[in-house]
């Protein structure tokens, strides 16, 4: 994973200050009890997985005042008991900053590890399939969610949309709600719309996949569509266009690692599930531990 630049730092940082700030509100009331001694303090895995949020941990332990001893990287496997920080600070920093860095680290590792499992089986099929997120993700943690999708994909993952101004996706609400025909609202979207952004139109059945492939959309996404149909469907349209442009083929719709290797199969570009971010199916566990 490419490192952040100072820009992206000081974004990271500005959300990571108001994260501590939720917690902390007026005072750690409890640590305060304590005396304030210099200690060294380790955080260790408690699952078997891909680490992430080490970039996140790195900047929150600068914010506090703490200096990082050792420290994997982000991508890293992990098993239990494997040691994945080990730190060194007053100990009324450690205490307030311990529960808002495990629980980013702990959901953005759950993010990744959930990610690569999906790239697992991607792989497993010498398939060239890419997995990506959706916009199912926790209001004001997308930053975290998305980085965590790509660092556990390896280069097999893609964050989809991080906002509505990414493109033009066309959903059956945007065609229900309209009065156009399907090739009259791909037309008057590339009106509408820059150059620079792409069109896609999710279908849910072949007839509807077919009529919006001759309107020559960017992308046309098979939602909650069986792998068969759509691998069927897929053929029709590449026959039927021939030398056209062939748009990029996308699944998407309740696709979990249980059935996600018969889309992989049926000839899609681009697998999107909310699984990887809205609820990862692999969940891992960190904690940290006070040495001394």
């Amino acid at each position: 994973m490419k490192s952040l630049s100072t820009v992206e730092t000081h974004i990271l940082k500005r959300k990571i200050e108001q994260f501590l700030e939720e917690d902390i509100r007026y005072g750690d009331i409890t640590s305060t009890l304590l005396e304030n001694l210099e200690v060294s303090a380790k955080i260790l895995s408690k699952s078997n997985g891909i680490v992430c949020g080490i970039q996140e941990a790195r900047i929150m332990c600068d914010i506090c005042g703490v200096q990082i001893l050792f420290s994997l990287n982000d991508g890293d496997n992990i098993q239990k008991g494997l040691e994945i920080m080990h730190l060194s600070g007053k100990l009324h920093d450690l205490l307030i900053m311990e529960r808002t860095l495990l629980n980013i680290m702990m959901r953005m590792s759950s993010i990744a590890t959930t990610t690569n499992e999906y790239v697992k089986l991607i792989n497993q099929s010498k398939n060239t399939v890419k997995i990506a997120a959706t916009r199912k993700t926790t209001p004001g943690f997308r930053l975290f969610e998305k980085r965590a999708v790509l660092v556990g994909g390896k280069g097999y993952s893609d964050t989809h949309r991080w906002s509505l101004d990414d493109m033009v996706l066309i959903k059956d609400t945007h065609i229900a709600a309209s009065n156009r025909t399907i090739p009259d609202l791909v037309a008057f979207a590339k009106s509408q719309t820059s150059f620079s952004k792409k069109i896609e139109i999710e279908v849910q059945t072949a007839k509807i996949a077919i009529l919006a492939a001759r309107s020559g959309v960017d992308i046309l996404m098979f939602d909650n569509m069986k792998p068969s149909i759509i691998k069927s469907t897929i053929q029709k349209i590449v026959t039927e266009l021939g030398n056209q442009r062939i748009p990029i083929f996308e699944a998407s719709g309740n696709i979990t690692l249980e059935n996600v290797s018969e889309y992989i199969e049926s000839g899609v570009d681009v697998i999107s599930t909310s699984q990887i971010t809205f609820h990862p199916e692999k969940s891992i566990d960190i904690s940290l531990e006070i040495m001394d």
